[in-house]
């Protein structure tokens, strides 16, 4: 950039904000053989009755007066070194250039609404307790930005009694006499 110029880059929110977590307890069995489960999440979707936009109808929506529709606005200042340019976003319609004047009855403007979904989830075989099932766009939907957030499933793996996992390998400890050891014998565990 050259002087005399400014850069303008617009304000762009995080993606993680519409992630989603979900805690999913495992019976022990389950995690070694794997298999198929359905949750019920709750997350948010576009508004069906506005397609996201907030209004009641389009000509519920006005351009912003105090911007002129850019959604953004410039103050300048005269200082010793010469003018500085700042550009922000407008406060009055914050940066979208667009003022609601009748908000949609169903979501209250937000262009949002909270729905429940079910979704099969495939739980791998060998799954071990703490790791992670990354569902891409399965989180909550933002239209305006054209984005989705993920689903993360946690999984959290029920001890069973008498059998413990070493990486792949299961292991229980079990007494038997030393005659027993010596001779060999067959345990049930």
């Amino acid at each position: 950039m050259g002087p005399g110029r400014f850069h303008y880059s617009s304000n762009v929110k995080d993606n993680r904000a519409l992630d989603i977590r979900y805690d999913l307890l495992l019976p022990f069995e389950e995690s070694i053989l794997g298999g198929k489960r359905e949750i019920s999440i709750s997350r948010h979707e576009t508004c069906g009755a506005c397609h996201g936009s907030g209004a009641k109808s389009s000509n519920s929506i006005t351009e912003c007066t105090q911007c002129r529709g850019q959604g953004r606005s410039m103050k300048s200042q005269r200082t010793p070194f010469g003018i500085v340019s700042q550009i922000s976003s407008c406060l009055n319609c914050d940066g979208s250039g667009k003022i609601i004047t009748e908000h949609c009855p169903s979501c209250d403007g937000s262009g949002k609404v909270q729905v429940e979904r079910s979704i099969q989830v495939d739980i791998p075989g060998g799954i071990e307790d703490g790791s992670a099932i990354r569902i891409t766009g399965g989180g909550s939907v933002d239209k305006q930005r054209g984005v989705s957030g993920d689903l993360y499933i946690f999984v959290c793996v029920e001890e069973k009694q008498g059998i413990h996992r070493e990486g792949l390998d299961l292991c229980s400890d079990v007494t038997i006499d030393c005659t027993d050891a010596i001779l060999g014998t067959t345990v049930k565990v």
